[in-house]
């Protein structure tokens, strides 16, 4: 990507304004790949964040330690049950970035 220096401005002489050339194509692609970064970067916490809410709100789960929750809830809704909200999650972060 070539940067022309004159489109460099400042913005109150604390921040600096980046005007970039980048075609449509180069834009999709780089929205697409930083989409599926973040999916994986943030999806893989979704389990972990099922467990402790399902911890803080299932009475029979309360107490029981996070892997003995984890257990419990894979027992009741299958692997599939740890991933409740991964749908959200992803949902919301594609919203977030546009």
């Amino acid at each position: 990507m070539h940067v022309d220096p004159s489109v460099l401005s400042s913005l109150d002489g604390s921040a600096f304004h980046l005007a970039s050339t980048l075609s449509a194509d180069s834009a999709a692609r780089y929205f697409v790949a930083g989409g599926i970064c973040c999916s994986i970067s943030h999806g893989w916490t979704v389990p972990i964040d099922v467990v402790k809410t399902r911890i803080q709100t299932d009475a029979p789960l309360k107490g029981l330690s996070p892997v003995e929750a984890a257990k419990k809830i894979i027992e009741k809704d299958g692997p599939g049950g740890l991933f409740l909200g991964f749908g959200t999650t992803v949902s919301a972060l594609v919203f977030a970035r546009i």
